[in-house]
């Protein structure tokens, strides 16, 4: 929890707090389970259900949806077997978050030209 509570606040400081301009847009990365540096194209990472939701994906969530990052890189490495961006969980994560960022951004577009 407090690695998505201290990515948040930074999150937060880069982006700003003008409703309509981003100083810039943070992305997270790697998403999930990049744990080495060495041979991440090609290592495979284990981790178990719990790990999985209370480890790795807990700050990543943290970020998206309470401090609005504004993207996701994801991890090079193998997740149990599977090409981090390859994991069916990952990208119905990405395609929800891309989902959600688009129809904020086309709602307050909608609100700014009324």
């Amino acid at each position: 929890m407090l690695t998505g509570k201290m990515a948040g606040a930074y999150i937060e400081g880069m982006q700003g707090d003008d409703p309509k301009y981003l100083r810039c847009a943070s992305t997270l990365k790697h998403f999930y389970g990049n744990n080495t540096e060495v041979g991440r194209g090609w290592k495979n990472s284990s981790i178990d259900p719990r790990n999985k939701y209370e480890l790795y994906l807990e700050p990543f969530r943290r970020c998206i949806e309470e401090s609005g990052a504004e993207g996701i890189m994801t991890a090079y490495n193998r997740i149990n077997g599977t090409v981090g961006g390859m994991v069916r969980e990952n990208m119905e994560i990405s395609e929800s978050v891309i989902m959600k960022q688009a129809d904020q951004k086309m709602y307050e577009n909608k609100k700014s030209s009324r």
